[in-house]
């Protein structure tokens, strides 16, 4: 229970405050402890009675007292400043005061209701404790008054202790967003922001490609022989993994043969673009890893960003095709596109180039079909309207990238974590 857990405490507090050089009960003259809360970084003996009695109080209503720890590698305390190996001394005041400034999302979104049934209804304290590579971040707390709540206690009747992974992965990342120093925040956002500028730059250039080389013609037959035409018009990749595609759906193979489209690009076309990206998004799981440790860090930032970018190449080619039946310059009856009776034209609002001629074309690398046979009708269509969709793409994309650079500076900013999963296991238990 609470009061058989204070003594060991009370020992972690103590050797804690013998390694990093904090105050203990030996060698305070002012009678501080090592001890923290949210109204002190170093209780002193009458915050401590106090401190006590509030854990009584919760013993006496029922309550469990709850651990939670979060672990930080000792190189990451040296880049960001909070560490300095050749004194051993660390920056105390900023480990307790991240402490402080993120404990509350545990008591407010742990539980199925918020721990505590007013801003004063939770007792807790946190010690640091420091061992040969890593330091310790060690808080405990409690709800003070009787739990009466349904969604508060088991079938038995005693409190629910053990709190959602997803409140202490959020908190894990709040904490360590606090402790970035600002200089290596704006080095993480340049990075972000370089991979959302190469992604634009790819899109530009996969439209590009689609609107003006005829000898991806084939490849896109291929995905329009593959496509379900019963649900023309609503062509798209959707909760999909072009990655890890799922066989029993309907978009199966033309998800497949999209994919296979795509990789075909990236290793030819877009080699260099896509190089780029890859090495900008792997300076990102760089520092991820660092953060959080191989144990926790396996989504890798930068295979989410490559699935992410897939499906929006995919939708770009699955919205013409959808376009294009709505407006009837292809029908769902044609097989052959190049043969069709309607006058198909491949991305007409992004071309930026003429098509090349036919000799150029029979150079390229896709000739599983004769090009000549993909060549589009003439359609007429004014400079003016030519040159309004091509700058209405262009805008289009040059905002979803600065869009996507904010949101990642603006999350920095605020000291939280974009867009990924951690796993991690549940450090609460009752006592």
């Amino acid at each position: 229970m609470i009061r058989g857990g204070w003594e060991e405490i009370e020992k972690s507090a103590e050797l804690s405050g013998k390694n990093l050089g904090y105050a203990s009960r030996a060698s305070a003259t002012d009678e501080e402890h090592p001890i923290f809360n949210g109204e002190s970084l170093n209780l002193k003996d009458d915050e401590i009675e106090k401190l006590k009695s509030d854990l009584d109080l919760a013993q006496d209503n029922g309550n469990n007292l709850i651990e939670a720890a979060f672990s930080i590698r000792g190189d990451w305390l040296v880049e960001n400043g909070l560490y300095d190996p050749k004194h051993g001394t660390i920056d105390q005041r900023a480990l307790k005061q991240a402490e402080q400034s993120v404990v509350r999302n545990l008591f407010e979104k742990g539980f199925p209701l918020p721990l505590g049934e007013n801003k004063n209804d939770v007792v807790w304290f946190g010690v640091i404790h420091q061992d040969t590579d890593h330091l310790n971040m060690h808080i405990w707390f409690a709800k003070k008054s009787k739990e009466t709540r349904n969604e508060m206690i088991h079938s038995s009747g005693s409190p629910k202790g053990k709190m959602k992974l997803s409140a202490i992965n959020d908190t894990k990342r709040k904490f360590i967003s606090r402790l970035t120093s600002s200089a290596e925040q704006e080095r993480r956002a340049d990075i972000y922001q370089a991979v959302a500028e190469v992604q634009s730059d790819i899109k530009l250039n996969f439209n590009d490609i689609n609107s003006r080389n005829f000898k991806n013609s084939a490849s896109l037959q291929e995905i329009w022989e593959a496509l379900p035409k019963d649900m023309a018009g609503k062509w798209m990749v959707g909760n999909a993994d072009l990655n890890n595609l799922k066989p029993n759906t309907k978009m199966f193979n033309a998800h497949k043969v999209m994919n296979e489209y795509i990789d075909k690009l990236f290793e030819t076309d877009l080699k260099n673009e896509f190089n780029k990206f890859m090495n900008e998004a792997h300076r990102v799981d760089e520092f991820l890893l660092k953060d959080n440790g191989k144990t926790l860090y396996k989504n890798l930032y930068s295979t989410q960003r490559v699935s992410k970018l897939k499906k929006q190449l995919a939708n770009s080619i699955y919205r013409e095709f959808n376009q294009q039946v709505k407006d009837e310059k292809i029908s769902i009856e044609d097989k052959n596109l190049g043969e069709s009776t309607s006058t198909f034209e491949p991305f007409p609002n992004i071309k930026k180039h003429e098509h090349r001629n036919i000799p150029d074309i029979q150079k390229g690398h896709d000739k599983k079909i004769d090009n000549q046979k993909f060549v589009p009708k003439a359609k007429a269509v004014s400079l003016d309207e030519l040159s309004n969709g091509i700058k209405k793409n262009a805008r289009s994309l040059t905002r979803e990238a600065y869009e996507d650079a904010s949101s990642t500076r603006k999350m920095l900013r605020a000291k939280e974590r974009e867009e990924f999963e951690l796993e991690q296991e549940s450090n609460g238990y009752s006592r």
